[in-house]
């Protein structure tokens, strides 16, 4: 029932052939043969053999099972922000593949056909608004893919289970081309790990490029808040591990994940000051475990060098000293993501460190806690423009992913209950209206 009959009789309502209010019963003859409500069980229903997780079902799936239900059973409509966001994504993956032809045709073309297809469900008012923003899009887009256009592998053998995206790309049907790509608008759907999903722009077998039309980009600490799982509160977004998960599953190497946020320095773009990579940010993955990085000559160097202070206790102490310690007493993954150093700073492992650091050289308490908050720094994504991921958080992950896909088989069978990861989730869900909230 209808969340607000709750509401209107202030207590919750009960399935309508079960509850004293509506007393609902089924006729299905003239001669009004009152019969029960038909058992679930009775329906046939058809369930696909194979259901992925696109990385927004995964999102709303961890959010609240019930939220996913909802999306999978009410269409949504073309939305302005999502027909904005496919306008610029079908017009850079034109751009790619087809820079002559865009660059002959000219920039006030293409705005205008966005413009044109915009307008069939955006306000008119807002039309010479809209203009510009598309304008300042393409201004941005055809920046940064001019500077990144020489390093793109047109050659690339691509990963087994990516392919050219079947969906239709307006740009390239208005000019009547072939559709096959190899770089751009990439399809990949792994049975397998029961996900899928579309990349933008693959660079190389190790690099691949998202397109983000927002106008706020995401910093590394919010990517690593909402995707690493012992961090997780009432965001997610599992977009970077998912895409890495499935990269690695083809080539096990450090891959980059790189977001382009192109409309988030738009006002730069208007000062004519903008520069093409200020709208980008990094996810790193390193194919070892974070313990061994902790080992490695670049993850002292990153530890060491967003504080001068710190580097200096590291030089007192000595890096192959340091690294020695670390190959010797591994970083417990609770003390890895102590975001608010209440655990580590009281830890045996501190001490522990703190003894053995006095074996080299007079150092204070404070500087072993200062050695200690740069490893945490890095692990939550501070001090640079890269989210740095490693080998067990994506083991992680997939476990994690298993997980979830078991939950969903079991929901199809049974109920999607209403469980969010915060019930602040529940008054921001779309599907307040309907939903009935019993947690």
């Amino acid at each position: 029932p209808c969340y607000y009959f709750n509401i209107l009789s202030e207590k919750n309502i009960e399935p309508f052939d079960r509850d004293e209010l509506f007393h609902a019963r089924m006729i299905r003859n003239k001669e009004n043969v009152i019969e029960n409500m038909r058992d679930k069980n009775e329906i046939e229903t058809k369930v696909p053999e194979v259901i992925n997780f696109s990385q927004t079902s995964l999102n709303r799936f961890t959010t609240c099972p019930k939220q996913y239900m909802y999306s999978r059973l009410i269409p949504s409509g073309e939305q302005e922000y999502f027909l904005k966001g496919n306008l610029f994504h079908e017009y850079a993956a034109f751009y790619l593949e087809h820079t002559d032809i865009a660059k002959e045709k000219g920039e006030n073309f293409f705005v205008d056909y966005m413009v044109h297809e915009y307008k069939r469900i955006a306000d008119e008012t807002n039309l010479d608004i809209e203009r510009s923003r598309f304008r300042i899009g393409l201004d941005c887009l055809h920046s940064f893919i001019d500077s990144r256009s020489e390093k793109i592998d047109r050659n690339i053998n691509l990963p087994s289970l990516v392919e050219s995206k079947k969906n239709r790309n307006r740009f390239i049907d208005l000019f009547e081309l072939p559709e096959e790509s190899k770089n751009a608008e990439l399809s990949f759907k792994d049975d397998e790990m029961h996900i899928e999903g579309i990349i933008d722009v693959m660079v190389n077998e190790v690099t691949i490029i998202d397109h983000k039309s927002s106008n706020k980009d995401r910093r590394p600490t919010e990517i690593i808040r909402e995707s690493i799982l012992s961090l997780i509160n009432d965001e997610v977004d599992f977009q970077p591990m998912m895409y890495i998960l499935e990269m690695r599953r083809n080539n096990p190497a450090n891959i980059e994940f790189i977001y382009d946020y192109f409309l988030s320095n738009h006002r730069d773009v208007i000062k004519g000051t903008s520069k093409s990579d200020a709208t980008l940010v990094t996810v790193k993955y390193y194919n070892i475990e974070f313990n061994e990085f902790l080992k490695t000559p670049e993850g002292i160097e990153i530890i060491s060098s967003k504080s001068k202070a710190r580097a200096k206790a590291m030089e007192k102490i000595g890096y192959d000293m340091i690294i020695r310690f670390f190959m010797e007493n591994p970083m417990p993954p609770e003390l890895q993501f102590d975001v608010n150093y209440e655990k580590i700073f009281d830890s045996e492992y501190r001490n522990h460190f703190l003894k053995y650091a006095n074996r080299f050289a007079d150092i204070r308490d404070k500087e072993v806690d200062d050695i200690l908050k740069g490893i945490v720094l890095l692990r939550k994504g501070s001090g640079g423009n890269s989210a740095l991921f490693f080998k067990d958080d994506i083991d992680e992950f997939e476990s994690f992913l298993i997980e979830k896909h078991n939950e969903l088989v079991f929901y199809i069978d049974d109920i999607f209950p209403c469980k969010p990861l915060s019930k602040d989730n529940c008054d921001k869900c779309e599907y307040i209206d309907i939903c009935p909230r019993l947690y």
